[in-house]
């Protein structure tokens, strides 16, 4: 829930999330746990990007009108986060 509410925020989308306003269908995977600690201890990998960082980068990708100026708050989100990134970084996918 915590990462459709950052999406819902970034997105100043309308509206209300309804989570468990629908039910699950037979086989929908109700939730997907993570934990970041034993990630890293098992494969030594460890995000160079945080959550929001990423989330930002998607929402800039996919509607690139909100993030240039054109669109409802943008302002607002293109001051969101910093879009400072080693160039490794901004390299990756």
């Amino acid at each position: 829930y915590d990462v459709v509410a950052q999406i819902w925020a970034l997105a100043q989308a309308p509206g209300q999330i309804r989570a468990g306003a629908l039910p699950y269908r037979p086989g929908e995977v109700t939730a997907i746990p993570a934990d970041v600690q034993r990630t890293r201890l098992l494969t030594g990998w460890t995000a160079q990007v945080s959550l929001r960082q990423g989330l930002v980068r998607t929402l800039r990708a996919l509607c690139p009108a909100a993030w240039s100026g054109e669109g409802e708050g943008a302002a607002e989100m293109s001051a969101d986060v910093s879009t400072e990134f080693p160039k490794e970084v901004e390299d990756v996918g």
